[in-house]
Order: structure tokens, then sequence, then C-alpha cells
């Protein structure tokens, strides 16, 4: 066939060149991106794409080139090498895409596009034809792919709206400049002037449409292959973190290269970190245990032959540390040649080392259940509620029954009862049945006693626990219960019940004896607490007349004997006035009626009242006395009971006087503690006396005890002082002790707790005399006593302060004086014959006047309760006998001062 004259190139050779440049470069980054591995899915859908762009590139190559094939060939493979980068390209699309739409367009488009170049190409290949053909499949391909990239932009893996319309232009460019060279090559009917003529825009369209769609698909290439590169890791980091989630590891064994993969997890689990160790076949086997190892082997290799099979296999790990994992592993064949041999073989594994433990636990607690109900004395069966049939017992029912396991169940329970027991059960099953209808399922636990026959012919007393079980619409559907056998607990009770009836009548009995010997017990003490009552008037009464007449006597002494021998008969009479006092206190202490006065009072007074009563027995030793009272607290003033506090200083400092011969005693106070109610006081009384041995110091505050008990000893005394001061001292909230060393002497301690008392002190008792004489001389009182010495002590120790003295000598008497006189004060005498004190002081009170006039008891009575009952027959204070004067004066001066006060 005659080709006719040269025609021209239609590309030169600067762009011929150009688009060898972007095929090569087409190729590098093909190898760069796909080199290597064995090719899957995505990767060969990746080829299809960049092959498709080679294969465009190549196809404008070969057309437009002037080269050792034939034009006719060199179109026809260009031509073809065009489609196929077409088809190749939309094939990868819709493979990767799912576009399943799209196969049938495809297949249609080029077979036309092929067709129509075969024919053109054979029939008329000539230039124009062959460059209509050329221009008409690129502006094809461009369109196309235009249309693809708007119509399925949901799809395309582009980071932006502007990327994408920037590569659908470039396309539709490169159509558009194809189609344009359509009508240069048509300008005449031979087309070969025109297309000389033409042939400069001819190349210019021919070279803007080559180079838009080679480098419109390379950059469409590249995109989507890294968002399929991106797909790929953000599917492997799902992957990893869905084995993270699951606590699994994962695995993968490349067959082929014989390389293995473990994943983080993995390697923690064998106590490992990434990168510590090589991966291979003899790492992974040493992490099994020896004696599960052939069962693993043997389950991979199943795996391998055939993937139908389920290959998950338990076995032991053994972890860097030594320590022993139970592993579940499972795994699978992902990739096999074209001959079926197994290419790539993944899989996790996971930690079930708890659940293989809490197995175990479960296996030991069913074993124990096992144990526990066939081995229990008790009887647990089960009952189905449709048939009341029993389902299951325990076979301790042939020791309580008598009868085997298979001779009761399938038989109904309520038949195994003697029948007064069967029907109180099945009441109390329709009862309970009836309730749980109605919507009652809080309690669903019954007890019930029953009867069972025993084939012996003994009646088997039985005490069922029984639980409903419901199901998941909350209907009844069976009974779990528990037997027990209380026949002999009822045998128990029963006598129990004779035993208690027995008792009770003996308790009964019992408590009329006991109740009559409290009437006895309290007779008596009844008894006791009126004799020691009269003993303490009787007692107090004499002593009153001794101690007041010895003080009269003294005031009037010249003589200096006779002043000693009157200090003589005082001393004796204040020490037997002690000892009366003691053993009155340690009858209230027996009693538990001995009680504190809250009064004002002063530290140093106290200290020096207790010196100046021993001081004479110390003079007589010649033994030095001194006191100290902590800065901080001589001036200060407290709420307290002086007279009690007195007396144990007095007895401590006195027995500290009579135990040494030699040396000093100190008194010593200072404050232990502080709050804002009050203080702790702690007082300290030391001398250098004989001591005490440690093997005696616990019985020293124990009531009629002494360090030295025998009939020789050298000191005397009752007792008593000793433990009336520790009673005392916990009633002021303290506590006493003693510190001492036989030949060096002792420290008798005690703690009380005081509340604070008002900063302006009261005028001393020793100023009180004066002051009745400044303030109060002439004002009339009236001493009602019945013993005439006392009378007279009374008497005459008011007369000396300045009164005027009215004396009666009962209540009757006292009354009739108050009722034609008017006195500023009355000191009566509770116990008088005729009419006694306390009910002459009511009628006082109820005469005109005589609720305002002061009434003082007077009483021989040392007890709480007769000071009790004197206020509440209206006295306003009291006076206790032996009368102390100075205390009498004060008393007298705080009342008159009172009544002044009251007038005014």
């Amino acid at each position: 066939m005659d080709r006719g004259p040269p025609q021209p190139h239609i590309m030169s050779a600067e762009n011929n060149i150009l688009l060898a440049v972007l095929v090569v470069a087409v190729g590098l980054l093909s190898f760069a991106f796909l080199h290597g591995g064995q090719p899957n899915e995505r990767d060969r859908v990746l080829r299809k794409w960049v092959l498709s762009a080679v294969a465009a590139g190549a196809g404008f190559l070969l057309i437009g080139l002037r080269g050792p094939l034939p034009d006719l060939l060199a179109l026809l493979i260009g031509s073809l090498l065009l489609l196929a980068g077409f088809a190749s390209f939309h094939d990868g699309v819709r493979v990767r895409y799912g576009l399943a739409s799209l196969a049938r367009p495809a297949r249609v488009i080029g077979a036309l596009v092929a067709a129509a170049m075969f024919y053109f190409a054979l029939v008329n290949p000539s230039f124009p034809a062959r460059v209509n053909v050329l221009a008409l499949s690129t502006a094809a391909i461009s369109f196309a792919t235009a249309f693809l990239l708007v119509r399925h932009r949901d799809r395309q893996p582009l980071s932006g709206a502007a990327l994408r319309h920037l590569l659908v232009i470039t396309f539709v460019a490169a159509g558009i400049a194809s189609v344009a060279v359509v009508p240069l090559s048509l300008a005449e009917p031979d087309g070969i002037t025109n297309v000389r003529h033409a042939s400069r825009w001819i190349q210019f369209f021919w070279t803007v449409a080559g180079v838009l769609n080679v480098t419109a698909s390379v950059a469409l290439g590249l995109i989507l292959f890294s968002g399929i590169r991106r797909d790929l890791e953000l599917s492997e980091h799902r992957l990893h973190l869905a084995l993270e989630a699951a606590n699994e590891g994962l695995w993968d064994w490349n067959l082929a290269t014989d390389e293995i993969y473990l994943s983080p997890r993995y390697l923690e689990l064998a106590g490992y970190r990434p990168g510590e160790v090589v991966a291979d076949r003899a790492f992974v086997r040493s992490l099994v245990h020896p004696d599960d190892l052939e069962r693993v082997r043997q389950a991979m290799e199943n795996r391998l032959r055939d993937d139908s099979g389920h290959d998950e296999v338990e076995y032991r790990m053994l972890t860097r540390s030594g320590n022993v994992l139970w592993i579940a592993g499972k795994g699978r064949v992902v990739e096999r040649d074209a001959g079926g041999r197994p290419l790539r073989y993944v899989g996790t594994i996971a930690d079930i080392s708890h659940r293989k433990a809490a197995d175990e636990r479960l296996r030991e607690s069913e074993a124990r259940y096992r144990f526990v109900a066939e081995n229990a004395h008790d009887v647990i069966w089960t009952v189905d509620l449709d048939n009341r049939l029993v389902t299951y017992i325990t076979p301790s029912v042939e020791r309580l029954l008598g009868v085997k396991v298979e001779e009761i169940v399938g038989q109904n329970f309520l038949k195994t009862l003697l029948p007064e027991s069967a029907e109180r059960a099945a009441k109390g099953l329709g009862k309970t049945l009836g309730e749980i209808a109605a919507g009652q399922t809080h309690d669903l636990t019954r007890l019930i006693e029953v009867e069972h026959p025993h084939p012996d012919g003994r009646i088997v007393k039985v005490e069922m626990v029984i639980n409903y079980v419901l199901d998941e619409a909350g209907h009844p559907v069976s009974l779990v219960g528990i037997s027990r056998d209380i026949t002999e607990r009822k045998a128990a009770e029963a006598e129990l019940r004779k035993y208690r009836q027995h008792l009770e009548e003996l308790v009964a009995e019992r408590t009329r004896e006991l109740s009559q010997a409290k009437e006895v017990a309290e007779a008596a003490n009844r008894a006791k607490s009126t004799f020691l009552a009269n003993m303490s008037h009787e007692l107090r009464t004499p002593l009153n007349a001794i101690i007041g007449m010895t003080g009269l006597a003294l005031r009037r002494a010249t003589d200096p004997k006779q002043a000693d021998q009157l200090q003589k008969v005082e001393g004796a009479s204040h020490h037997l006035l002690g000892i009366i006092s003691d053993i009155l206190d340690i009858s209230k202490i027996e009693a538990d009626r001995l009680e504190l006065e809250e009064r004002d009072l002063e530290l140093a007074p106290i200290l020096d009242d207790t010196v100046a009563a021993v001081s004479s027995k110390a003079l007589a030793k010649g033994l030095g006395l001194e006191t100290s009272v902590e800065p901080g607290l001589a001036g200060r003033r407290f709420r307290g009971d002086p007279e009690r506090l007195r007396q144990v200083l007095l007895n401590l400092v006195g027995n500290a006087v009579k135990f040494t011969e030699r040396g000093r005693v100190s008194v010593r106070v200072r404050e232990a503690a502080a709050s804002g109610l009050g203080s702790l006081l702690r007082f300290e009384v030391e001398d250098t006396g004989i001591g005490i041995p440690v093997e005696d110091q616990p019985r020293l505050f124990s009531a009629f005890e002494q360090a030295d008990a025998s009939p020789t000893r050298k000191y005397g005394g009752a007792g008593l002082g000793l433990a009336v001061s520790r009673a005392i001292v916990r009633l002021m909230g303290g506590e006493i002790g003693v510190e001492s060393t036989p030949g060096a002497g002792s420290v008798f301690w005690f703690t009380v707790r005081l509340a604070s008392g008002p900063a302006e002190p009261a005028a001393p008792p020793r100023q009180a005399e004066a002051e009745l004489r400044r303030l109060h001389a002439g004002r009339r009182v009236l001493l009602a006593e019945d013993e005439p010495v006392n009378q007279e002590v009374s008497r005459l120790l008011l007369e000396e302060a300045g009164l005027l003295v009215d004396v009666a000598d009962n209540g009757a008497q006292a009354l009739d004086l108050a009722r034609r006189n008017a006195y500023d004060l009355v000191l009566m005498d509770l116990q008088m014959p005729v009419m006694n004190g306390l009910d002459a002081a009511r009628a006082i009170r109820a005469l005109p006047g005589g609720k305002e006039t002061p009434i003082v008891a007077l009483t021989a009575n040392a007890f709480d309760e007769d000071r009790r009952r004197s206020r509440e027959a209206g006295m306003d204070d009291h006076v206790a006998k032996p009368i102390e004067p100075g205390l009498l004066f004060a008393t007298v001066l705080r009342w008159l001062a009172a009544r002044r006060e009251l007038s005014a």
C-alpha cells in the first residue's frame, strides 16, 4: 500500500523528551512504592493505577514518535496501550471502591474505542485519520476520568474539594485540547496541505493534551496510593487498638521468608519489651510449656493443612520472670499461593489465667458442694412445682428417713409426710403460691416443722427450710429445701420446759426469800443508820461540852501550867472527835452517802489551819513545819468543800508528824493542769520519818489497815484516816498515792479538781468575832438547846461577841419566845424534848414575820441527810457540834448582815 509522501511528526523532540521523563518518573515511583513482598489485593489494585499511567504515557510516545516501527504498527500498538491504560485505571477504581455499576459502561466504551481505532488504522491509515483516532481516544479518556471524579467524589481519597476540582479541570482541559486537534486535521479533503500548514497548532494542542493527561493521571495515582497507604495504616492502627482493647497479642508468620512479627502486647505478656528479642521459631517455641508443646504444634499443623478446622488451643506460656500464664491461642492462614501452599499464618493470643483460676475455683467449689451435699447430715432436695415431684435429693436422706435416693426421687414429696404434716405443708404451699401470684416476691423463704414415718416405726421430726425459685417471668417453678432432724431437739425442748417450769417455781420461792432478806437487811441498815445518828449525837453532845468548856477556860486561864493542861484536854478531845468523825465517814462511804459541799475557799488559810492544828506536836518533837504554795495559786479562790480538803490535809500532815522523830515535814501545793472550768491541784506532804516498806504500801488506803498491825506496834491509830481520805479525794475528781523508802521518809500526794471561785475573798473567820462586836452588838439571838452545858457554852460565846441571848430548853419554848419577841437570829438544836428543832422551825416560819428570820441549825448529827432535812424544814444554815467558835461567829455574822440588809 502506498503511504504517500513523508508526513510531519506530531511531537517535537523536546516534547518527546518531556513525555519520556514523565514515564520514567512514574516507573521509578511505582518501583519505589511497590517493590518487595508478596502482593496482596490492595497492592494489585494500586499497581493497576500506576501501570495505567505508564501505559498511557507509552501510548502517546509510540504514536507521536518516528521510529523503527511502521506507522501503522506504531498507531495500532499506541492505541492499544492507551486503551489498556484507560481500562486498567477504571478497573482499579471499580474494584477498590466497589463501583460495580461502572463495569458494563467501561467495557462498552472500551469496545467501541477499540473497534474505531482498528477500523481507521486498517481502512484509512492516513495521517489525519490517525490524528483524529488518537485525539478522540484521548478526549474519551480525559472526559471519562473527569466524570468519575465528579460522580463519585464521596468515594475518592482526596484531601479536599480544591484538589478534586483542580484534577477535574485538568482532565477536562486535556479532553478539550484533544478534541481541538480534530478540526485542524480536516481542513482539506486530502488533509495533507492543511495538516502541514496546521502542524504547529496540532503539535501544540497535542502536546498540551498529552502533558495534561499524563500529569493528571500520575497525580491521581499518587493521591490514590497515599490514600490506600493511609487506609492501610488506619486499618492496622484500628486492629492494634482492637487487640489492645481485647487484651490480646498478635503474631504474623511469613512462611515464605520464615519471618515472625510479634505485637508489643504479645511481648508484654511474655515479659519482654519491643526490640529486646529476635522473634523466630526458636523463641516462640521457648515460650510454650514443654508439656503443651506437642499439642500446640499439632493444632498449628492441622490449620496449615485445612482452614475448615478450629485450631483454638489453650496452653501454658513460660514468661521471662519464670511465671506461668494460661494462654488461649487462635490462628488462620490468610494467604496461599496458586498451588494452595500457605504463605502467611496470622493469629492472636489472650491471657486466660484469671479465667482458668476462676474455673479451677469453680471446680473446687463444685467438688466441695458435692462433698458437703453427699456427706452432710442435713438433706438437700429440690421439687418441681408443676407436679410436686422430687427431682433431686442428697444421699443423707438414707440416714434421716431410712430410704434410698432412688426410692424417693420421682415421688410426690407430700406423700413422704404423715397425713397431718402433709395437710399442713399443702396449706402453707398454697398460701405462699397465692402471695407470689399477688406480687409478694420479696421474701420467698419459709420454715416449717413436719413429721416423717421411718421404716422402723419411729416418727422423725424434721425442720424444713424451703426456698421458692422463680423463672424470668416471676412464676414459681421449683422448691429448694433443706431438711434437718430435730427429734432430739424437740425431746430436749420438752425436757427443758419441764425444768423451766420447775426452775420458775424455785426462782419464785427464792425471790420470796430474797425479798424477805432484803427487808431484813434494809431494816438492819435503817437500824444501823439510826444507831450511828444517835451515837453521833450522844458522843458529840458531851464532846461539845468538853471542848466548849475547855475553850472558855483557856480564854480566862492565866496560869501557864493550867493553860497547858487545858490545851492537852482540848487536844485529846479533838483527837477523839477525829476518830468519831472517821468512823461516821466510813459508815457514809459504805452506804454511798458521802457528799461534798460547794463553797468558796482559799488554799493558804487551809494550809495555815492545818499546820496550826499540828504545830504543838511538831514543836514538842523539834520538827520543822514548812508550807509552799505555787505563786500563781496564793491569791486565787476556788469552789469546793474546804472542810473535807482540810480533813485530808490534816490526816496526812498529822501522820507525817506522828511517824517522824527528827527532821522536818513539808506541805506543798501546785497546779498540775488547768482548763477554763477550773484547775487540777497536786498536794504533797513530805516527811523525813521512818518510811514504809514497798510490800505494805498497797494496804495503806484500806479501812482498818496499818503498815504495822502487830500488837507491839509503836504508833497507834484506828487505820481509818487514809481510807476516808481516798474516798474524799476521788469524790473531788482526783487520786491519792505514796512514794516511800524505809528509813528515808515518805511523800504522800493527792490531786483534786476545783472549780474557779470569785475574785473577792470573804472575811477571815478569825475576824468574825470582832466584826460582831463592832457591827451587831446588842442584837437579839434565840438559842434553843436542851443540854445545859451546851447551853452555857454557846450562850457565853455569843455574849462575849456582844449579842443578847435568850435561851429555850426545847422547841415549844423556842416557839413561844419567837411568838412573843422579834429575834434577829435563831440557833436551833435539832434533837430536843417536847418539840424537836425541825417542827419548831416549821412553826416559826408560819408566824407573822417568821419567814424573814434566819434560822441556823445546831446539830450533833454529821450525816448529810440531817442537813437536808433541816433545809427542807426551812432552816437557812447549820453549825456542826462540837461547836468551833470561829465557825460559829462567822455563820452568825453572815446571817445578821443579811438580816440587816433585808430590813434596810
